[in-house]
């Protein structure tokens, strides 16, 4: 069997869980005489791609964040579309793997699931396994984390899908599923609990140990392992007049809500207690030292309020130490109350000291007795054979079974009836292209949609009243050479020469195309080929190609509410089931500034008609002096949001509470560009930006001034000159000038790039308001505001 797996940890990388995961299911599965390769990013290698072994496992490395997708993509969504390229670059080199597996952390699954299901052909027939670690959704809100914000919201809606759409589920624990339960629509109930193996891969160092009392914390310094409230427990403890000391052993971290790493925080909070001596901080250790130091601790505490499967636990067992854990997670499955451990309620003080106290009054009997009771469970758990045979039953009796086409989405809207219906052409797709005074681009439109690869199709142009006599007669021209149906209608605007042309479409399906805008030659056939495979959509779109006076993609995500609430995510240049989208997609008159194909999108989704996004730029939009995109402005968007928000009130209701958070996160929503990238809408964040941006740019030029007066000394006078403006600047006695001049040069030049990198990102307005604000400070003319 070919068994690969795509993972964001893998060893030399220790510490983290899933890491740890996929070194002993690789070690497991070559145990078993299987042929595995892991494919993980690494940013310390030299070359693109770097294949090595490890222990009998084939692994792939590559560096992240050098394709083209990088640059409209966030980094998470790149990263996860940059996995689906490597997979589907090895596929086309060494043949199919019999499965890929995928963790559902970060969502980096999600494009290589996405790309299956919209039918890329080197994927079917491999079934895709998703096993469960720690999707950041829930992490991030147990650890009290900006959950709402963007790009972290937009990640954890990936995973979300990528946990509902995998073909194979796994999760080490029924813990998470049972808390992860209503974001995944009923879909936890389809995976099946396989614990994680495990062994011990180093000579041991000794025998358990029992000397001086020693009660350890073993976990990351997170809010959701418990740290703080472990010592809010304690320090009850301490004040009643416990004496009980406490180490704590684990990585530290940013703790979000005191906007300060987590171990500060604690050791300010409880400050008299850490004085005393009482809690203490030994950090990261590696395997080695974590093996010898557990060997010493006589007591190991787990108070995590969620987990899933901790190896925290885990190697605590294996290593016969006496635990107390909380019931906060997974780990409630493995230890056993009063047998091999202590269990406590999560967050309950007195079932806390209860335990506590049993647990710390053992014998040095009772505790080995306990160790070793706890060494046998664990192994029966998650030795390599137990756990090897469950997973493979797993995995046969998938390949044994017929599976249903059904596209999943995060959110399941139920699909209203037909208020009206019609015959349509089975098969057929009728393409609309409303026209209004766009002779010069029509002819290179039409001969576009006539090289389209599907054959069964009708174009209809709906001529919206042109009054232009050259845009007249290019029209009757190629209606002449292409036969195709011209509708002339009085001017009505956008949004009626839409609905003439679907009241007039024959086909099964439409598809709009604006009279200057033109698509892929395969859009058409891969987007009905997707809706006859899947009965559950209504419509299919793809990325966005800008082509003219401007270039660019826009990188469209798959429509899914709350976040379509906010901010459009399809272009009006979709296919669509006919009868779909007359019932409940026809475009709304009132939207006179544009925004009619958005709440076309919107009317579909709330009558439960959903649709996909090809992650391709199949669709090409043109930039040009009169494109309709020219004419947004802020006003007229406000309004037309706020008529969007009147007509669809009720499925505001429904997201409200999402939308208001989302709102609150990200501010407002017509700033937005995709929800993979963080919106430019932070004022205090850009105003300390522009800060700290003018304090450097000041530096380097003094340093440049400097570097100018240094040279010319050393070549007239033979000395330094004395520092410009007393500005500190560092000097190294052995250099020679040349070389102290070489290397300011160097940096200065760094400094520069950087600075206009990071200024070119900040939006045109606010720069504007800068300019300006300036002028009124006497730091720069008011002329200068109104240069060319």
């Amino acid at each position: 069997m070919k068994y690969w797996i795509i993972t964001t940890e893998f060893p030399p990388f220790h510490g983290g869980g899933i890491s740890t995961y996929n070194l002993h299911t690789g070690l497991m599965l070559v145990e078993k005489g299987h042929q595995v390769t892991v494919f993980v990013p690494d940013n310390g290698i030299e070359n693109e791609l770097q294949q090595t072994t490890y222990e009998g496992i084939n692994v792939i490395r590559f560096k992240p964040g050098n394709k083209e997708y990088f640059n409209y993509l966030g980094y998470t969504a790149a990263l996860s579309f940059q996995f689906a390229d490597c997979v589907l670059s090895e596929i086309e080199k060494a043949g199919k793997p019999d499965y890929i597996e995928t963790q559902d952390y970060h969502g980096i699954g999600y494009y290589l699931i996405l790309k299956k299901k919209l039918g890329e052909e080197s994927l079917q027939q491999i079934p895709i396994v998703l096993t469960a670690h720690a999707p950041s959704f829930f992490y991030l809100k147990c650890n009290q984390a900006p959950v709402f914000m963007l790009p972290d919201y937009w990640t954890g809606e990936m995973e979300k899908w990528t946990m509902q759409a995998a073909d194979i589920l796994l999760s080490p624990s029924q813990y998470l599923l049972d808390n992860v339960a209503d974001d995944l629509n009923g879909i936890h109930k389809k995976y099946h609990v396989v614990r994680n193996p495990y062994k011990n891969l180093i000579d041991k160092a000794g025998a358990k140990t029992f000397g001086r009392e020693d009660i350890v914390f073993f976990g990351k310094l997170t809010f959701q392992k418990g740290g703080l409230q472990l010592l809010s427990f304690m320090r009850n403890l301490w004040d009643e007049g416990c004496e009980k000391k406490i180490s704590f052993i684990g990585d530290d971290h940013y703790f979000e809500p005191k906007q300060t790493m987590m171990k500060e925080f604690l050791i300010k909070k409880f400050q008299q207690y850490y004085k005393k001596g009482l809690f203490t901080f030994e950090g990261k250790l590696n395997l080695e030292e974590l093996d010898l130091r557990l060997a010493k601790a006589s007591l190991i505490i787990v108070p995590s309020i969620v987990d899933n499967f901790p190896y925290a636990v885990v190697e605590s067992m294996l290593t016969k130490n006496v635990l107390l854990i909380s019931d906060g997670g997974g780990q409630r499955e493995m230890v056993e109350d009063g047998k091999s451990g202590f269990v406590y309620q999560c967050g309950n003080y007195e079932s806390f000291k209860v335990k506590f106290l049993e647990a710390t009054a053992l014998t040095k009997e009772t505790s080995f007795e306990m160790g070793q009771e706890a060494n046998r469970r664990i192994a029966s758990l998650c030795n390599y054979d137990a756990v090897y045979a469950h997973k493979n039953s797993v995995l046969k009796a998938y390949s044994e079974t017929r599976q249903t086409p059904y596209f999943p989405f995060v959110y399941e809207l139920p699909k209203s009836e037909y208020w009206q219906k019609g015959k349509v052409e089975q098969g057929k797709l009728s393409i609309v292209v409303p026209y209004y005074n766009t002779g010069d681009y029509i002819a290179e439109t039409i001969q576009n949609i006539y090289e389209t690869a599907y054959l069964n199709k009708e174009v209809i142009v709906v001529n919206d009243g042109s009054d232009d006599e050259e845009s007249i007669t290019v029209l009757d021209e190629l209606q002449k050479r292409y036969g195709f149906t011209v509708i002339n209608q009085k001017n009505m605007g956008l949004a009626e020469a839409r609905n003439t042309g679907v009241r007039n479409a024959a086909g099964e399906f439409i598809a709009f195309l604006d009279a200057d805008d033109k698509l892929h030659p395969e859009f058409y056939s891969r987007s009905i080929k997707i809706l006859k495979q899947y009965a559950n959509l209504s419509f299919v779109s793809s990325w966005v190609q800008y082509f003219d006076s401007s270039q660019g993609i826009w990188p469209a995500q798959n429509p899914e509410p709350p976040y379509l609430l906010l901010a459009n995510m399809v272009n009006a240049g979709f296919l669509c089931r006919k009868m779909d989208y007359l019932n409940f997609g026809l475009n709304d008159h009132a939207f006179e500034y544009g925004m009619e194909d958005y709440d076309a999108n919107l009317s579909l989704m709330e009558h439960g008609c959903r649709g996909v996004i090809i992650p391709e730029p199949l669709y090409y939009y043109r930039i040009h002096a009169a494109s309709m995109a020219r004419g947004f402005n802020k006003f007229n968007r406000l309004y037309s949001y706020r008529t969007l928000s009147a007509k669809h009130k009720k499925l505001l209701e429904k997201f409200a509470y999402q939308t208001y958070n989302l709102l609150q996160a990200n501010g407002p929503s017509y700033l937005y560009d995709n929800p993979t990238l963080k919106p430019a809408t932070d004022i205090q964040e850009y105003r300390k930006r522009i800060e700290d941006l003018e304090i450097a740019i000041g530096w380097y030029d003094r340093t440049l001034k400097y570097k100018e007066q240094l040279l010319e000394n050393y070549e007239t006078n033979g000395g330094a000159p004395e520092p410009v403006n007393n500005e500190p600047v560092l000097l190294v006695e052995e250099l020679s000038a040349r070389e102290l001049v070489s290397n300011l040069n160097k940096n200065y030049d760094e400094l520069k790039s950087w600075y206009h990198k990071e200024y070119e990102v900040l939006p045109i307005w606010y720069k504007r308001v800068g300019h300006l604000i300036k002028a009124f400070q006497g730091k720069r003319s008011f002329k200068s505001l109104i240069k060319k």
